[in-house]
């Protein structure tokens, strides 16, 4: 991934709610809205890129969500390790996961958003 792509992410920022499941939040350090796709654990694993408003950020939520149940996301080796990637019909990255050590690790995670989006 890219410098420029990677900066679009924090994958160190917490879950404002702590519970699983998906999440539209205000980021006020970034004057942006976002969503966190959270483990089972309430551990943020999925991260969206930033949205100018709520709205664009639920809109965003519900087509990743589409695009997960239609078994569009894949995952991916970069620099820091295996990632999970959500990407529209135009290219266009919605998500990306925070690394993982292996592939496996990456596909059970992606697993897990198709079933919250099922």
């Amino acid at each position: 991934m890219s410098a420029e792509k990677q900066e679009q992410y924090d994958f160190s920022q917490a879950s404002p709610s702590g519970q699983p499941g998906f999440e539209v939040f205000e980021d006020n350090t970034n004057n942006c809205w976002r969503f966190h796709g959270n483990d089972v654990t309430g551990r943020p694993t999925l991260f969206s890129q930033a949205y100018a408003s709520a709205d664009s950020g639920q809109r965003g939520v519900k087509t990743t969500l589409r695009l997960i149940k239609k078994k569009k996301g894949r995952v991916v080796e970069g620099p820091d390790g295996w990632q999970v990637l959500i990407q529209s019909g135009n290219h266009q990255e919605l998500a990306r996961s925070r690394p993982f050590e292996t592939k496996d690790a990456a596909a059970k995670s992606l697993q897990y958003f198709q079933n919250v989006a099922n």
